[in-house]
């Protein structure tokens, strides 16, 4: 048998990860440098970093990895994973975790791939393959579609400030230039999972209002697939590009609304709206 995984950074939430029948790999997050593990409660993550109060991304060990995995193996289960582009959260720890475990066990497979995408783009790519695993693909029947589909979601956030970004060395400090308070960056994701400006836009209302833009612009036959949004604490701002799209693209249009994981709220700031919708191929 074979088990589907994903990871809390996917933001395609736990309710609808149920749904799907697949396996979560949870990640801890930081307040103030004290590791930590969501429970659930946004309204107290977000009040905490309203008071400035440091929240972090947290990682998993090398130890943690093999735990995980290892029941599998033990079971006689192979497992599939996907997650985050490693140019956003350092994969060492997976890496390593996965050379001890096929030393140990050498009949067993741990397919790791790796969506070169973020928060809900990584969630809808692992949400198509979800949806021919319960359909009884294979491994390797899941490993050739991932490839056909991971450059087919856009990914477009719009968020206050990149300054995190720039802290975690994932874009350069020269975004900041030209930037005020008023002054909204766009950015996506390139081929290769890394964070690229797109533009600036002036307001946070304009800066939604561009991401349906890029709907319009670069998306390929949207209403047949699923379109993600997510959001850090502006919920009505979120409800209202969800109206938009479905406006747009047909009310047969399926539109999922979520949070940010803890560790990619850490990144994109309390500012943070993203949608991720279906493209031929990533633009950037």
């Amino acid at each position: 048998m074979s088990l589907f995984f994903v990871d809390s950074n996917c933001d395609l939430g736990a309710e609808l990860i149920g749904k799907l029948s697949i396996e979560c790999v949870t990640f801890p997050y930081s307040l103030d440098d004290e590791n930590r593990t969501f429970d659930g409660d946004y309204d107290k993550l977000i009040s905490k970093s309203r008071k400035l109060v440091h929240i972090g991304a947290g990682s998993l060990t090398s130890r943690n990895y093999v735990s995980i995995f290892e029941q599998c193996f033990k079971r006689g289960d192979d497992v599939l994973y996907l997650y985050t582009s490693e140019k956003i959260y350092n994969t060492k720890n997976l890496l390593k975790a996965k050379e001890k475990l096929d030393k140990e066990y050498p009949d067993r497979k741990l397919l790791l791939l790796d969506t070169c995408n973020f928060s809900i783009a990584q969630g809808l790519i692992s949400y198509e393959l979800a949806m021919k695993y319960r359909n009884g693909a294979t491994l390797e029947e899941l490993e050739e579609y991932f490839y056909k589909v991971k450059n087919e979601y856009a990914l477009y956030i719009t968020m206050d400030s990149v300054q995190n970004l720039i802290d975690g060395g994932l874009v350069p400090s020269t975004l900041v230039s030209g930037s005020g308070l008023s002054v909204k960056p766009i950015l996506s994701i390139d081929y290769d999972g890394n964070f690229q400006l797109v533009e600036k836009v002036s307001g946070k209302k304009k800066a939604a209002m561009k991401l349906l833009d890029y709907m319009r612009k670069y998306g390929s036959n949207v209403a047949d697939y699923t379109v993600g949004i997510v959001y850090a604490e502006d919920r009505i701002l979120a409800e209202e590009l969800k109206a938009k799209v479905i406006e747009s693209f047909g009310e047969e249009t399926k539109v999922v609304v979520g949070r940010f994981s803890p560790n990619n709220l850490s990144l994109i700031g309390l500012g943070g709206l993203a949608v991720s919708f279906h493209v031929k191929k990533k633009i950037v």
